[in-house]
């Protein structure tokens, strides 16, 4: 609708053609087109095109209507395509413009998904849960395109929220499972695909379903919807799987190839989380020394990464290593640095492995009842989680040494009854 003149001539052309008067028409829009408006329109000079459209549908100029629609679709579209690709570095910018543009039934899912999306970006996880669920719900009363793949994108999103910052591992897997079954591979968006695989194999193995995690890996290495840094995302936890089977030279290996290739892309996140992984692998090989120089090179990056939920992983694993050194004052500066850190930045499953660490420490050190507090926090905090039985055992413990029985006697009872034997010493 470029030529408003041209309209405003051909709707002239209409009128006269039916023999009516300026009047007349505007009698037929029951008082939302004035006479004198619908005289600027003919004229070109109504700046309305939503009074345009209205006027070329009453006089059945549909040709013209449907061309102007689709134009200003594709303007839509382009738009949105723009604030979706800005969300990462400009934010508060797209925020703004999302919530100053117009909405319609045709665009209203993009527009309420974007806003999620950028909430998420954002780092407000639980208005960004909301807006998701929201538009989730709203994709079955507002048109969509399938092969949007927006449904997936929600998906994977809800799935990370809830792993990370809800603690909640089965919903998040229950999520990602969502986005797959609902994601079109001709479609848009390609690479969710690689994205909810690569989180299907963190949810699975931290749920102890390892065998089902290498499966899944398998099928991701296997698709071609993978971007760099899913492929990296399966490198990590490929090398701390093999290092939990105690394979350390092929998890070494993986850990080093990770490093290379993030580096070379660029991907600072990743390559801060194999370096971690790499430190985590020396120290569960007992080489403190070189655990100890890749964390505190990974902790280097600390200002250039930009996904805070991952740094508090690599100040639970340094004070993991202090610990084992004996260096307890060292151990215990650092886990309330990384605890702090997952507090901040809402991380709960970091932040309920730092809980529990601190806890160990001071117990070591003879810290009871600072100890006490720690492991009560985590008592809260872990029931459900794959770190409970631990939990429960140093909690018993510290119970014990502060001479309170029927505390011990009770945590022992949970402990047993959660099936715990591991922890048990002579």
């Amino acid at each position: 609708m470029d030529n408003l003149k041209e309209l405003g001539l051909r709707i002239q052309q209409e009128r006269f053609n039916r023999n009516m008067t300026q009047r007349q028409l505007a009698e037929k829009t029951e008082g939302y087109i004035s006479m004198s408006t619908l005289s600027n329109i003919e004229k070109g000079a109504c700046r309305n095109i939503e009074k345009v459209r209205y006027i070329l549908k009453l006089l059945n100029i549909n040709e013209l209507v449907e061309e102007g629609e689709n134009k200003e679709e594709e303007l839509r579209k382009l738009e949105l395509m723009i604030a979706e690709n800005n969300i990462n570095l400009l934010r508060k910018k797209v925020a703004t413009w999302l919530n100053t543009t117009k909405i319609t039934d045709s665009n209203k899912i993009v527009v309420n998904y974007l806003k999620a999306r950028n909430l998420y970006k954002q780092k407000e996880y639980e208005k960004a849960k909301e807006q998701y669920t929201r538009t989730l719900a709203e994709m079955n009363r507002f048109p969509v395109d399938e092969k949007s793949n927006i449904k997936s994108s929600c998906f994977n999103d809800l799935s990370v929220i809830e792993h990370i910052y809800c603690n909640n591992t089965d919903k998040a897997l229950y999520y990602s499972n969502s986005g797959i079954d609902s994601f079109r591979y001709e479609g848009e968006r390609k690479h969710i695909y690689g994205n909810l695989l690569a989180n299907k194999c963190i949810y699975l193995n931290r749920l102890g379903r390892t065998e089902e995690a290498l499966t899944t890996m398998e099928e991701l290495k296997s698709s071609h919807h993978v971007a760099v840094d899913a492929k990296l995302s399966i490198i990590d936890l490929e090398a701390s799987i093999k290092a939990n089977q105690k394979m350390y030279d092929s998890a070494i290996q993986l850990a080093m190839e990770g490093i290379e290739l993030s580096r070379i892309n660029l991907n600072f996140n990743r390559n801060y989380q194999l370096t971690t992984t790499l430190g985590k692998i020396y120290r569960i090989m007992g080489d403190l020394d070189k655990a100890e120089i890749c964390l505190n090179g990974a902790l280097s990056l600390e200002r250039i990464v930009t996904k805070d939920h991952i740094i508090p992983a690599t100040y639970i694993e340094l004070g993991l290593v202090y610990i084992e050194k004996d260096e307890f004052e060292k151990a215990i500066e650092i886990l309330n640095k990384g605890m702090n850190i997952a507090n901040n930045v809402n991380n709960m499953v970091q932040y309920l492995k730092s809980k529990l660490n601190l806890g160990i420490v001071l117990l070591r050190k003879g810290y009871s009842e600072m100890a006490a507090n720690h492991l009560e926090d985590a008592f809260r905090l872990g029931k459900g989680t794959a770190l409970f039985e631990e939990i429960l055992f140093n909690l018993s413990k510290c119970y014990l040494q502060l001479g309170d029985l029927d505390k011990y006697v009770k945590v022992s009872s949970i402990y047993f009854e959660n099936g715990g034997i591991n922890h048990v010493s002579s």
